[in-house]
């Protein structure tokens, strides 16, 4: 009876595997577009600390800000996931090959 239990339990986690691995593909860096993120999500994703997240934050005030754009709502700040991919794309660059040795 205790193997059966397990297979199910396997079968369960293999599926949410898949599912989580189905999700990931369909979207570029698993990032689900209308989502809100969470500050400490956004910094896992971008492979930064939370740090700069509030510093580019607070460079905003009166300026361009150098980050994503965000949603704040009294003391509460999250991130679409819409608009964290729009700040990935428009901070991509190119390779030039041509110039490579």
């Amino acid at each position: 009876m205790h193997n059966s239990q397990n297979s199910r339990q396997t079968a369960k986690h293999d599926g949410a595997v898949a599912d989580i691995t189905n999700e990931m593909t369909s979207k570029p860096f698993g990032i689900v577009p209308n989502r809100p993120y969470k500050q400490t999500e956004v910094a896992q994703i971008l492979n930064i600390s939370e740090g700069i997240l509030e510093r580019w934050r607070s460079i905003s005030a009166g300026k361009r800000n150098p980050g994503p754009a965000f949603v704040k709502l009294g003391r509460s700040v999250s991130y679409l996931g819409s608009d964290i991919l729009a700040w990935i794309e428009a901070n991509r660059v190119a390779s030039d090959m041509t110039n490579s040795a």
